[in-house]
């Protein structure tokens, strides 16, 4: 068993060798991309193939500082629909748990991360809806950030 940074690797190679056909090299869709700027370990995951309902787009899983970041990140185009948005992390969100139980140890520190990323915020109402709902994540809530497209997850994680 190899260990990195109090971590057992085999975190990582059982998911990549396991979910490898839904693997992304990037976080992006519809011209929205989340930049993944980082110098640390991580997966991609293609979070609209993992489950047959409407899921996130990509499941970013981060090994940093002794412990695992988990974003769920839903892109959008045009201006992002709360009710859509929500449906999608919430979705999301029961993909990672399942991940996360059953191949990561309870030891580990984990940080959730439900992100929306839209080219345009130009419905107030609509991004009202988003900053006040939270993601239930095993049994925490996580606020779902509102961001722009291109934003780097370097920003997210740099106070981590």
């Amino acid at each position: 068993m190899i260990i990195s940074m109090g971590f057992s690797m085999t975190f990582f190679q059982t998911v990549s060798q396991f979910y490898s056909d839904y693997s992304r090299k990037k976080c992006y869709e519809r011209n929205c991309e989340l930049k993944i700027d980082i110098d640390k370990e991580y997966i991609i995951l293609d979070g609209d193939s993992l489950i047959k309902e409407k899921s996130s787009d990509c499941i970013i899983i981060v090994e940093t500082n002794h412990c695992l970041y988990i974003i769920i990140a839903e892109l959008k185009n045009k201006s992002a629909k709360a009710k859509e948005v929500i449906e999608k992390l919430e979705n999301g969100s029961k993909v990672v748990k399942t991940i996360v139980e059953e191949y990561c140890s309870k030891n580990i520190k984990k940080s959730y991360y439900p992100l929306v990323l839209s080219k345009g915020w130009r419905h107030y109402s609509e991004i009202k809806i988003i900053k006040n709902i939270s993601i239930s994540i095993s049994g925490k809530k996580h606020p779902i950030l509102p961001v722009s497209c291109g934003y780097h997850l370097s920003r997210l994680l740099r106070t981590k």
